[in-house]
């Protein structure tokens, strides 16, 4: 600069003070945002393909190609999805705050869809998503690494399940910090599928209008079984007839010409759970709860030669989808339909040239007579309707099913 200075008139000078002020200022310019890399550097997107990003097994449908990944999520996927309560997602990152990113556009008006979360398991927090396209997970978290665990906490009960879906939670990504990075979270040894009507999915188990999918069947069994689980549950689902606003057809109507009229094998409508006619991941258990209670309200009768056929049919499609599950049909607590439960499980084992030893004979929850007498009378058993359990006796009636079926299999396995 002084050697251009020298020989130059006043003007020239000054323009060329001028120019050398201005280089200052943008040096300086320069040097304070640099200190200050957020405002430079872009947010993490995360997709749901990332491998640390783990959903639900079996009640995860996602818009990719091929069989799931080890994630439960098919390659290429924009999104993930579920229509069942109960399902889950868990994923590990680092940073001070992640945000979920939604489309909620098919719940309509809904007002009764809550997803509910826990960051690094502390106290849950509850959020109605109804309109939502983004939802703060964590915000002024401490550096350092974390884990969030969301449920499908609690599904209107009066929207389709079906043909739209139109109760779907739609995740399409998240976001984290500037320079975070996703963490691999702990994945449970086993696999399970477990399925059943509202009082599985935990209809009213926390009063009316209340549904706590975190302290319901699903991850009572999850926890007891070791297991990553998919519940997949409807309120009015039966063996062979079903009724309600979840136009969610049987869980199994008997007849190749039938498939459109079972719900047990897909997502929803039209769209399969089954790849290449397999469950992916292959479960390790498969448990039908509590079902029979709406063919009964259908059909007050037993013997019910329709429910026999029904889960003789589900357990031969069952055991060709899941060839090595362990596959347990649990009564119903109030025992609707067992005989016939009992009479399908005889007809499937009688068909066989071998007997298939890892489909156990239905379990009953061991409840005596005086306690079945006085279920309809306790508030801390039933909801306020008379038959849907609480979740004191869900538990408690899992807990007396899971110990029969440890001595069933006698697996250490089950604790």
């Amino acid at each position: 600069y002084q050697r251009r200075v020298r020989g130059t008139n006043k003007n020239q000078k000054k323009n060329l003070m001028f120019t050398h002020k201005n280089w200052v200022t943008i040096i300086l310019f320069l040097v304070t945002f640099a200190s200050i890399p957020s405002f430079l550097e872009a947010q993490t997107s995360v997709n749901v393909t990332n491998p640390n990003w783990f959903f639900a097994p079996y009640n995860t449908f996602s818009d990719g190609s091929g069989s799931p990944l080890k994630n439960n999520v098919r390659a290429g996927s924009t999104y993930a999805a579920s229509n069942a309560a109960g399902w889950y997602f868990k994923i590990g990152f680092t940073g001070t705050s992640a945000i979920l990113h939604l489309n909620t556009k098919s719940l309509g008006d809904a007002s009764n869809t809550i997803l509910t979360w826990t960051i690094d398991y502390q106290p849950f927090v509850q959020q109605n998503v109804k309109g939502l396209t983004q939802l703060t997970l964590a915000s002024g978290l401490k550096s350092g690494s974390h884990e969030v665990v969301l449920f499908y906490g609690q599904r209107d009960t009066g929207l389709d399940s079906w043909n739209v879906p139109s109760n779907a939670i739609v995740v399409t990504g998240l976001t984290l910090d500037s320079q975070a990075t996703t963490v691999e979270t702990t994945i449970k040894t086993n696999n399970l599928l477990i399925l059943g009507d509202s009082r599985v999915e935990g209809f009213d188990n926390c009063g009316k209008g209340c549904q706590d999918t975190t302290q319901g069947p699903g991850r009572f069994l999850g926890d007891v079984l070791n297991a990553e689980y998919g519940l997949v549950a409807y309120s009015g689902l039966g063996w062979v007839r079903a009724w309600g606003a979840t136009n969610v057809p049987p869980l199994f109507t008997p007849g190749e010409q039938n498939d459109g009229l079972t719900s047990w094998n897909k997502y929803y409508k039209s769209q399969s759970r089954l790849f290449n006619g397999l469950l992916v991941p292959q479960p390790d258990y498969l448990l039908v709860v509590n079902m029979g209670g709406n063919d009964w309200f259908h059909n007050p009768v037993e013997p019910d030669p329709d429910v026999a056929a029904s889960v003789q049919g589900f357990l031969t499609a069952a055991r060709a989808a899941a060839p090595k599950a362990a596959i347990f049909l649990i009564y119903s607590y109030d025992l609707r339909k067992a005989q016939d439960l009992m009479t399908g499980w005889k007809a499937y084992q009688g068909n066989l040239t071998k007997p298939d030893d890892l489909a156990y004979p239905p379990v009953s929850p061991g409840l005596s007579d005086d306690e079945i007498l006085s279920i309809t009378t306790s508030p801390s058993w039933l909801s306020y309707d008379g038959i849907h359990p609480t979740i004191y006796f869900s538990a408690d009636i899992l807990g007396r099913s899971t110990r029969i079926m440890q001595s069933l299999i006698k697996s250490s396995q089950l604790s």
